[in-house]
């Protein structure tokens, strides 16, 4: 049997802070493994009612693995933690929430007590990463729900509170500018100020197809990108590379990496050159690394459209493969 208890640390100005958890067990024979992970609660106590006056805040998590051996009882987990400074002048009452794990007479093929101590801690390091997976599915689950609930917002017939009109072609989408200013640098700068649209209340978009701003739209109020395709993923990489929606455009780069092809690898490279960086290094490794003959770009239409319209770019392209190649030869020699 394992027992818990707190003990507190005799402060003058909170004695009823606690200092660190005290496991024991009743009886003393065998190893006890144990791990798990703790979060501390603080909050001003109601006397009266014996609960919180408010929502307790969350202010320490603790992870910890410990190994009571054959002979021992009791083994300490220590708690220290500091107190926020808005709360210091506050009596506190505390609450301990958490898990904790407990391997008892584990048996292992080994007489050396460093090594099953580092058994008993792999095995709680396994644990504890399972305790986090549940945590993130927690988090990705209220992601999920706070997406769809956000998506109920963007609702071209009837979303509620909507305060601007994004004007595309002969298309009129209502949308609120808290959510597009909190998402996009470029929106947000466009609202602060004092604009011709700003005081119609509406904004046209001239450079951006309809359905490219859809999907960036979908994108902004829920951060999902299921519309990508090949044929418009350029158009969403400008898009996004334009109002500065860095996870868009992070996705946009992944899709293409993805659908990378020595017929594409061209188009690919002007795109980067154009809106990222990240992606224009990428294709000029896939054509240092992965072409084995320049001649397989250089009798394409698109190597005389990247010659025409941007020369400085071919020229880094030639030399970059020519050093390649010059490298790899002098290896092998």
């Amino acid at each position: 049997m394992v027992c818990l208890r707190s003990e507190r640390e005799k402060l003058a100005n909170d004695p009823g802070k606690p200092a660190f958890l005290v496991i024991c067990r009743s009886s003393q024979s065998g190893d006890v493994n144990i791990y798990g992970k703790l979060k501390i609660f603080a909050g001003s106590k109601n006397k009266t009612m014996n609960t919180f006056k408010e929502n307790p805040k969350s202010l320490h998590e603790k992870k910890f693995i410990k190994l009571i051996y054959n002979n021992q009882c009791v083994t300490n987990i220590d708690l220290e933690f500091k107190i926020p400074i808005f709360m210091k002048d506050i009596p506190l009452s505390y609450v301990i929430r958490g898990v904790i794990i407990i391997f008892k007479d584990c048996e292992y093929p080994f007489q050396d007590a460093k090594t099953q101590t580092t058994v008993f801690e792999k095995a709680g390091a396994s644990a504890l990463k399972s305790l986090d997976n549940i945590d993130n599915t927690k988090k990705l689950s209220a992601l999920k729900n706070l997406s769809e609930d956000f998506m109920q917002l963007f609702d071209e017939v009837s979303s509620p509170f909507t305060d601007v009109v994004l004007k595309c072609g002969s298309l009129s989408i209502p949308v609120h500018k808290c959510i597009l200013s909190a998402r996009s640098p470029v929106f947000y700068a466009m609202f602060k100020n004092t604009m011709r649209e700003d005081r119609e209340k509406t904004v046209d978009i001239v450079d951006i197809d309809i359905s490219v701003l859809r999907i960036m739209l979908v994108y902004i109020y829920t951060g999902k990108t299921g519309g990508i395709t090949v044929s418009n993923v350029h158009d969403l990489l400008s898009a996004a590379d334009k109002y500065q929606l860095t996870g868009m455009k992070k996705m946009c780069s992944e899709y293409m990496k993805h659908n990378t092809e020595v017929q594409n690898i061209l188009n690919i490279l002007m795109i980067g050159y154009l809106h990222d960086q990240d992606l224009k290094e990428f294709a000029m490794n896939f054509i240092c690394n992965k072409i084995q003959d320049f001649s397989v770009l250089e009798n394409t239409k698109q190597w005389k459209r990247l010659c025409t319209e941007m020369p400085a770019l071919a020229i880094e392209v030639s030399v970059s493969f020519i050093k390649a190649k010059d490298g790899k030869w002098k290896k092998i020699e």
